[in-house]
């Protein structure tokens, strides 16, 4: 009994310790802001890092605005909704 105590100790240490590395890590910010990519715009399945021509219709690619993808603030529920009772909202 005390093995399996030691063991879930142990294993719950090191949880926390790896947890709070990668929470230190300055490459996982959450405040990058994509490459530019270029995309034809009458085929946007067609997508390229480097401006250029499509090669399906010669068109000129152009570039899609960078997305931030950043804290968007507080998320706020507009209601709730009983799962059981769906008349019962607050």
């Amino acid at each position: 009994m005390w093995k399996y105590a030691i063991g879930l100790i142990i294993t719950l240490l090191a949880g926390v310790g790896i947890g709070s590395q990668l929470a230190d890590d300055p490459l996982r910010t959450s405040e990058s802001v994509t490459a530019s990519v270029y995309r034809c715009p009458m085929h946007p399945t067609v997508v390229s890092d480097q401006p250029g021509a499509c090669p399906v219709c010669d068109m000129d690619m152009v570039a899609d605005p960078p997305v931030a993808t950043g804290p968007q603030g507080e998320r706020k529920v507009a209601y709730w909704q009983a799962p059981m009772d769906q008349t019962f909202t607050a």
